[in-house]
């Protein structure tokens, strides 16, 4: 290898360094430098599409991420809510009403009526208020 710099060496040294830039900048060195120029371009821009690609998916899955966590914050509201109304009657004085009668002395009633006896007491207040 460093047989084939010195020998590079040899000749840019004995043909000048004039003959070394004609070869540089000849129309085809030229050309090869465009292209290799313009591949490096694509390159970056190929690069920069799929960053800002990748960018706008985390993107997306964030976003997402928050709207599912906004969502469950909103559902255990809701149950927190639900679970003090419940705790709250809808209808107040029938609840007060309850709480009054645990209060209360429970009346015995006796057990000497018979569904005959039911029916024909019936049957009778039914005939008075005709």
């Amino acid at each position: 290898m460093s047989g084939r710099i010195h020998s590079l060496w040899n000749i840019l040294a004995t043909n000048g360094w004039q003959n070394f830039w004609d070869v540089v900048t000849s129309r085809g060195a030229i050309v090869v430098y465009l292209i290799i120029l313009l591949l490096g371009i694509a390159l970056v821009v190929i690069f920069a599409m799929i960053s800002e690609n990748r960018r706008a998916i985390l993107q997306e899955r964030a976003d997402l991420q928050a709207n599912q966590a906004r969502q469950d914050f909103a559902s255990a509201q809701k149950k927190d809510k639900n679970a003090e109304e419940e705790k709250q009657s809808r209808f107040f004085m029938l609840t007060q009403t309850d709480e009054k009668m645990k209060k209360k002395e429970r009346v015995s009633f006796t057990n000497d009526i018979t569904l005959q006896s039911l029916c024909e007491r019936f049957r009778n207040f039914s005939a008075s208020r005709l």
